[in-house]
């Protein structure tokens, strides 16, 4: 597993630098040692296969886990969908020509989080 760590060290570490350097602020090598502390948190979880003799590319997906994600994006689809047709009707009775960007933004962010949720209630259940 220490490979499989170096390895996720060194792609945080190139992405905060590439950001900072491309001219984002400090703050994007602060995202990129978070995105290191969750590269260390994912073998934890138990939302991936790990197999440590693999060294860098120690976390897979086994059928369990590709069966629940399949499950939670569908679950996610069914329920955006209809969100989105929703939201459609709604802004087009209120007189909108189309759906306001930020409404499609929220929609979006509900798709992520129900398909989150969903992934580690299967998961877990």
């Amino acid at each position: 597993m220490t490979r499989y760590y170096l390895s996720r060290a060194l792609v945080a570490i190139v992405f905060g630098a590439l950001w900072v350097a491309l001219g984002s602020s400090w703050w994007a090598g602060v995202l990129g040692a978070a995105a290191f502390g969750l590269f260390l948190l994912a073998p934890r979880t138990g939302l991936y296969a790990v197999h440590p003799e693999l060294g860098v590319t120690a976390l897979g997906a086994d059928e369990r886990t590709r069966t629940v994600q399949d499950k939670a994006a569908r679950i996610a689809f069914q329920l955006t969908i209809p969100a989105l047709a929703a939201a459609e009707i709604y802004f087009s009775w209120a007189g909108f020509d189309a759906i306001p960007f930020a409404a499609v933004n929220y929609l979006l962010l509900f798709a992520i989080a129900v398909y989150a949720f969903f992934r580690i209630y299967l998961l877990r259940a």
